[in-house]
């Protein structure tokens, strides 16, 4: 399902690694709202993953497990 899998180190922003994707139509699974948004500002295929420090934000975007990521995808 996936070409490439990239893992980000914590507690930075996303951004400089994100910019090369900027309006790819690449997808982005994020779990900090911050670096979710510079996803969409971006223009990526954003989905938030669930966490009890993200709940406040309301979004058809969320996902709950790796399952819903691979379904979100597919359904495309």
């Amino acid at each position: 399902t996936f070409s490439s899998v990239t893992c980000l180190g914590e507690h930075k922003s996303k951004r400089p690694s994100l910019l090369p994707y900027a309006d790819s139509d690449a997808w982005w699974v994020e779990d900090h709202l911050d670096n979710f948004k510079i996803g969409l500002d971006l223009g990526l295929n954003c989905l938030l993953m669930d966490q009890p420090y993200n709940r406040h934000l309301i979004t058809d975007r969320r996902v709950y497990n790796w399952k819903q990521v691979y379904n979100r995808i597919m359904n495309l």
